[in-house]
């Protein structure tokens, strides 16, 4: 069940419309469906949106590689709908290590 409301156009929010033009996102689950609305609504509304950098946890026990979760995350974003087509969407992925990988989803 989607509870979440819809962005509704007629009646805009100043924000997502004239200034956000950046958000980080720390502790990103991509596997849970409340993250993913979150991210993807400030992607699909703020038009002047510069960049979203996103600081996603990868754990080696899911059961596909992080290029399959990247594409993954890539599709349930909607990153090519992006409201703002000039953002750029990073995703650093923590893999519970000292290592971090960075992707930039929107190219």
């Amino acid at each position: 069940m989607n509870i979440a409301p819809k962005y509704d156009q007629l009646d805009p929010i100043e924000c997502l419309e004239l200034h956000l033009k950046e958000v980080v996102l720390k502790n990103y689950c991509g596997g849970h469906r409340l993250y993913m609305d979150f991210a993807k609504f400030f992607l699909l509304n703020a038009k002047v949106l510069r960049k979203m950098e996103i600081g996603a946890r990868y754990s080696y026990k899911s059961n596909c590689n992080i290029d399959d979760w990247m594409c993954y995350l890539r599709r349930q974003l909607q990153v090519e709908n992006r409201a703002s087509k000039d953002a750029s969407v990073e995703v650093k992925v923590n893999k519970f290590t000292r290592h971090v990988r960075t992707h930039d989803l929107s190219v």
